[in-house]
């Protein structure tokens, strides 16, 4: 009994954590993300990768909880004391969202669609406050500046020539 509370006190609750959530992403899993990933940044549609931007930053959120980082479900009072362990995947599902509504939002702007541009990048600024993500964020800051001078632009007649 003493040896069994010794290794639990070695090793804290990361030891009470069940098998299941041990693991990262499998294969499939990565390969679903992967495509996705491939499909935003290689599109031309806004709408469909917006859709993908969504499901890859649904599947970035579970990807952290498998991964072990603090659950959802813990109330903030001691979410906050608990700090998330380091990435253990060689590619980031968060990353991955984060730039694909970046994409989203530039493809959404070049096609004036300045609404869904401004989403976006709402989206990616609300969406991501990690440190680790500080680019993105960033990023997004510049094309909703992008996106405010375009449609203020819009608005704006052009002078009309006096004298002709």
């Amino acid at each position: 009994m003493f040896v069994l509370a010794s290794v639990l006190m070695l090793q804290g609750c990361q030891a009470l954590r069940p098998a299941a959530q041990w693991g990262g992403l499998d294969e499939t899993e990565f390969s679903r993300l992967w495509d996705l990933y491939s499909h935003c940044r290689a599109s031309a549609d806004a709408e469909a990768m917006r859709l993908d931007a969504v499901r890859l930053s649904r599947a970035a959120a579970e990807a952290r909880w498998v991964d072990g980082s603090v659950s959802p479900f813990l109330p903030k009072a001691l979410a906050r004391l608990v700090s998330d362990p380091p990435l253990r995947l060689s590619v980031d599902p968060t990353a991955m969202a984060a730039s694909c509504a970046l994409e989203t939002g530039q493809v959404a702007l070049i096609d004036g669609q300045a609404d869904l541009a401004t989403d976006m990048f709402r989206s990616v600024i609300r969406g991501y406050p990690q440190k680790e993500y500080t680019f993105y964020v960033e990023q997004a800051h510049a094309g909703l500046e992008g996106a405010s001078n375009r449609q203020s632009r819009e608005f704006d007649p052009l002078p009309v020539a006096l004298s002709q």
